[in-house]
């Protein structure tokens, strides 16, 4: 004789197992809801966190920035004599150094300096100190250019400066 071994008919194990699941279930699903919660707060958090870090790049990428007045002049403008106060001789050239040569306030940049130059326009060039003039007081420069049409051109405008060490 063989042994029938009685179980429970299919259709009441699973209304067994989903009355034992409900509730895991619905503690899964607030588990999952408040997941979502934490990670939309995590994006946020990074999103902020990397506006944040693109405003200090900035500020580091202009520390060192000082507002100054441009104005351009030749070496054979009214009272020049083609030589800076340094000693270059610039009738045929605008640079020393592959740098603009500007004329400047010793007061202020000290002769023989590096400079960056921003524009109005926002181009920028590398420039030295080279020399002086009469009207250069505080916080101007005067930018030595080419030609008298040139200077023109280049108007009174104002400009950012940055000392630069060892370029």
């Amino acid at each position: 004789m063989a042994v029938q071994l009685l179980s429970a008919p299919p259709s009441i194990e699973a209304a067994e197992l989903a009355r034992s699941v409900a509730p895991n279930a619905q503690i899964w699903r607030q588990q999952a809801e408040e997941r979502k919660r934490e990670i939309e707060a995590l994006r946020l958090e990074n999103e902020q966190l990397q506006a944040e870090i693109a405003l200090l790049q900035a500020e580091i990428e202009n520390a060192g920035w000082y507002p100054f007045e441009a104005t351009a002049y030749t070496a054979d403008c009214m009272g020049c004599i083609g030589i800076t106060k340094t000693g270059i001789n610039v009738k045929d050239t605008e640079y020393y150094e592959d740098k603009r040569i500007v004329a400047v306030d010793p007061r202020i940049i000290p002769l023989g300096s590096t400079l960056e130059v921003q524009l109005a326009n926002g181009t920028q060039f590398k420039a030295t100190a080279q020399d002086i003039g009469g009207l250069i007081k505080g916080r101007i420069i005067d930018v030595l250019v080419e030609n008298e049409d040139t200077a023109k051109q280049f108007g009174r405008q104002a400009v950012s400066i940055r000392m630069k060490e060892g370029v």
